[in-house]
């Protein structure tokens, strides 16, 4: 594949930029010469609403009208405010990546393999065919526009790979353990289900007496809260009854999870997890869409496979932190500045 230049790419994202009708010109932000207009805020901003309602709703929180986008909150913010400064922060991180790319003479391979790959996710993100030519008109960015902004969001990440490999933004090994150390846990836990058997067959259901089974489940896991303060043995206990990925050979899919406040597991587990001091275990039983949860926290695993995926993780999760850092500081630096009145004249609104 043809290596594209740098200057041929922004080149082209320029011209198609400009084809745009002049509602869309409005310079929305900027770092020197390097623009973002009206149209590129607004598909990061249709990606920032989606993000706002799901984490509004992971909360308990449902975004129904209009309005709620003013009063439903978001991680200490209204969900207009969040999905605005999401979008905002999407901007700055790719208009500090181009600058620094430019000057650098940063040339991408593959950029026109790439750019594809990227347009089509994309498209099968917003429902295929159809649907992403609906969300384009929807938020008034055409066709060119939608070309441009692939392309400058695929040169920026191409940069950003690029500094994730240098030695420079590497986190070291003491910096990973040390953050394994102070913020995960690990726990086993004894899950009652409160749904029905999947082999369960009624045969005459008018004949059949329904069965209540979240309260048989709450019953059993009383039972065994009950045992385990007669000084019965946790992990007995869970190898006996627990219905957590209990496979056909009888055995449970896991011996323990290593995990930390990240949004992995269901947020009733995850907040009692992290209370617990090692050795101690919930004493109240944790509800969940599951079922009923008794959970005891154990000391962290220093080996083992678990412990080196973590390891990885955290570690990768550093490498990003450290890469997003340095962007922000060129930000800083370079003067990402923003149309504060533009940005604030819109109204975040539900789908029609």
């Amino acid at each position: 594949m043809k290596r594209v230049k740098v200057l041929a790419l922004i080149a082209a994202m320029v011209m198609l930029l400009s084809a745009c009708n002049a509602i869309n010109v409005t310079k929305v932000a900027n770092i020197g010469d390097v623009t973002a207009q009206k149209p590129e805020f607004m598909y990061y901003l249709e990606m920032a609403k989606s993000e706002a309602y799901q984490l509004a709703q992971a909360e308990g929180n449902i975004i129904q009208k209009d309005a709620d986008w003013d009063t439903v909150m978001v991680e200490g913010k209204t969900a207009a405010q969040y999905a605005k400064d999401k979008a905002l922060d999407s901007l700055k991180m790719i208009l500090t990546l181009e600058s620094k790319a430019k000057a650098a003479g940063f040339e991408m391979e593959n950029a026109e393999t790439e750019i594809a790959t990227h347009k089509n996710d994309m498209i099968e993100q917003m429902g295929g065919r159809y649907g992403y030519e609906q969300t384009l008109s929807k938020i008034g960015v055409d066709l060119d526009a939608f070309n441009a902004i692939i392309a400058r969001s695929v040169y920026a990440n191409a940069y950003m790979q690029k500094m994730a490999a240098e030695e420079a933004y590497q986190p070291s090994p003491e910096a990973a353990k040390e953050k394994y150390d102070k913020e995960y846990v690990f726990v086993r836990h004894i899950l009652i289900s409160n749904q029905a058997p999947q082999d369960e067959l009624i045969v005459d259901e008018e004949a059949a007496e329904p069965v209540d089974y979240a309260a048989e489940a709450k019953t059993e896991a009383e039972d065994i809260l009950k045992k385990l303060s007669e000084g019965a043995d946790f992990v007995a206990l869970m190898n006996e009854h627990s219905d957590d990925g209990r496979g056909e050979d009888g055995k449970l899919s896991s011996d323990g999870y290593i995990m930390t406040n990240n949004g992995q597991m269901v947020p009733e587990f995850e907040e009692a997890a992290m209370k617990l001091e090692v050795g101690a275990y919930t004493t109240e039983l944790v509800e969940t869409t599951y079922g009923y949860h008794i959970i005891k926290r154990y000391e962290l695993p220093q080996t083992g496979t678990q412990y080196d995926e973590t390891i990885a993780q955290i570690t990768s999760t550093l490498l990003g932190e450290n890469v997003k850092n340095q962007v922000y500081a060129w930000a800083d630096e370079l003067g990402f500045t923003v149309n504060e009145k533009f940005v604030s004249k819109q109204k975040i609104k539900m789908e029609e």
